[in-house]
């Protein structure tokens, strides 16, 4: 199994409502939005119910390994921050370059008529801990 990467995301302000602890582990989509009207390198997190939870950092590496590379990777919401009635945050956990696993979503969804998470988690959380 390839290195995995801890990345903070940032905008989890606007999304408050779709963060809960229960998130941790949870795989998640890193989705490019090129018709974003404020950023056309705008990558959301999404989780396997289809909320957003917040964005790569614009500027940040595993943006451009995403947008301008087109890397598949496999990615999962490590760790939710601050507690109940304080705003969270979100660590997500990223392998780059190993499978393309969670590349289209959306595609995914519709091959697997919605069992999307079952097979990605699956896919992500077994081989981790096959290899502890």
């Amino acid at each position: 199994m390839g290195k995995s990467y801890k990345v903070g995301i940032v905008g989890e302000a606007s999304y408050q409502g779709a963060i809960r602890p229960s998130l941790e582990f949870e795989a998640v989509a890193l989705v490019h939005e090129p018709d974003n009207a404020h950023d056309s390198r705008a990558v959301r997190v999404e989780t396997q119910s289809g909320d957003t939870i917040g964005y790569l950092a614009r500027d940040g590496w595993l943006t451009s390994a995403i947008v301008d590379e087109r890397k598949p990777y496999e990615a999962w919401v490590s760790e939710v921050t601050g507690k109940k009635g304080q705003n969270r945050g979100v660590v997500i956990e990223v392998i780059i370059g190993k499978r393309a696993v969670a590349a289209d979503r959306a595609t995914a969804r519709q091959k697997s008529g919605g069992c999307f998470g079952v097979i990605l988690v699956a896919t992500i959380l077994i081989p981790l801990v096959i290899d502890i």
